[in-house]
């Protein structure tokens, strides 16, 4: 499995952090990465990420692309760059691959391993979290924090080539969801109201402002929690690495 890493000048610092806290999750992993990103990042951000990159996993590779110059509302800009990860896969690395994008925060040892595991017994080309209810009350789209097969293309032209306005991953539910796998390794949740509960709408995008935000919405037999823009869930389980054991808290919510 190649993990690849995508950002843009906006995520550099996310991009960054979520790396180090990788490695201070494991120390190293024996996993290919590839950092993909524009023309529009600035080398010395490119350098430091690499830098992290580079001592946390087995092999670091790169994919620099021609920075999109189209209309620059979401998700526009989005669907181009997992388009142009997706060719480079199918066209040369040839492998599956976990598109592990910036608010995706590690939960615990082993998330990555786990992934792979899981992924290699699923039965599936796709795995991880099979959204409900987004576009229609009963429709049904693989978030885009997921294993893909290394030919994605075979099972969704939509995916490749999503209609104006929408994003790949809700495009991608005309041949990804009958292939995928759901994975409760891969959280999803989207929004929480005032009291740290998931919501569909109406909510803000999860923050971790204390502990009890994590206790209210981590489930640690996760792998990946998706998603935490402000990357505070780092600060709070960083926190919980030094508290003893005997006081840290455990969530047993399943997702």
């Amino acid at each position: 499995m190649v993990i690849v890493i995508p950002f843009c000048i906006k995520d550099c610092k996310s991009a960054l952090k979520n790396i180090q806290w990788a490695k201070e999750l494991e120390g190293s992993y024996p996993f290919r990465v590839l950092l993909s990103y524009d023309s529009d990042v600035p080398q010395p951000q490119v350098d430091s990420i690499t830098k992290e990159a580079e001592r946390t996993f087995a092999d670091v590779v790169h994919l620099r692309y021609q920075e999109w110059m189209g209309n620059p509302r979401w998700p526009n800009p989005q669907n181009y760059a997992f388009q142009t990860v997706a060719w480079q896969i199918i066209d040369h690395i040839k492998e599956p691959f976990l598109f592990w994008e910036p608010d995706a925060i590690p939960i615990r040892k082993n998330w990555a391993n786990d992934l792979w595991r899981d992924y290699k017994g699923c039965g599936k080309p796709f795995m991880g979290h099979i959204v409900h209810g987004v576009t229609e009350f009963n429709s049904m789209h693989l978030n885009g924090v997921a294993v893909y097969p290394p030919d994605l293309h075979v099972y969704s032209t939509s995916m490749m080539i999503p209609p104006e306005g929408m994003a790949w991953d809700v495009a991608g539910a005309d041949g990804c969801v009958q292939n995928a796998r759901h994975s409760n390794l891969v959280m999803n949740v989207w929004e929480m109201d005032s009291g740290y509960k998931p919501v569909s709408s109406g909510g803000v995008v999860p923050t971790f402002p204390n502990q009890k935000a994590v206790d209210a919405l981590v489930d640690f037999e996760a792998s990946l929690f998706h998603r935490n823009k402000d990357l505070t869930l780092i600060d709070r389980l960083r926190e919980r690495v030094s508290i003893p054991a005997k006081k840290k808290g455990r969530s047993k919510r399943k997702r």
